[in-house]
């Protein structure tokens, strides 16, 4: 019973953690199923909503094995959930990072140097946070820990 309790936890957080924010930009929020407007290098553009319906596939799948008491290789699927975050989540970053240092170079080859601090406080203010890591990360970790419960045998 432990083990459906923790599977459903994870789904639910998993399932919510899509819609919460992972990016913050200056006029909004961006959830896993938002469709960013800048063209980020490298990232297809619908990169995150393939995220999110893949997590979400995966969660599906892990609570019909739980229910299905097939609970032996749910972990897997919380391990390829937080692969698939863990890529999204650094990938976002260093693009950010590189496109802030284009951005400085064009900036300071054109001005010479005159509007630095208009594209850093520019970059500065778009953040990959938001509560939607934590409560996917949350929900992808229930699912590895679900597998390692032990069963209890009824008396």
């Amino acid at each position: 019973m432990l083990k459906k309790i923790f599977a459903a936890s994870g789904f639910i957080l998993l399932v919510t953690g899509c819609f919460l924010p992972v990016i913050s930009a200056p006029d909004r929020t961006f959830n896993l199923f938002d469709p960013i407007p800048v063209n980020i290098p490298d990232i297809p553009a619908n990169a995150m909503q393939y995220a999110a319906i893949s997590i979400i596939a995966l969660a599906v799948l892990s609570i019909m094995f739980a229910f299905l008491n097939r609970t032996k290789f749910i972990w897997l699927f919380g391990v390829i959930i937080a692969a698939i975050l863990t890529t999204l989540y650094f990938s976002f970053h260093a693009k950010i990072d590189e496109m802030k240092a284009q951005a400085d170079k064009q900036v300071s080859d054109l001005f010479g140097g005159l509007f630095k601090g208009v594209t850093d406080s520019l970059f500065e203010s778009i953040q990959v946070e938001g509560t939607g890591w934590y409560v996917l990360a949350t929900g992808s970790l229930l699912l590895i820990l679900c597998s390692f419960i032990p069963i209890q045998k009824k008396q």
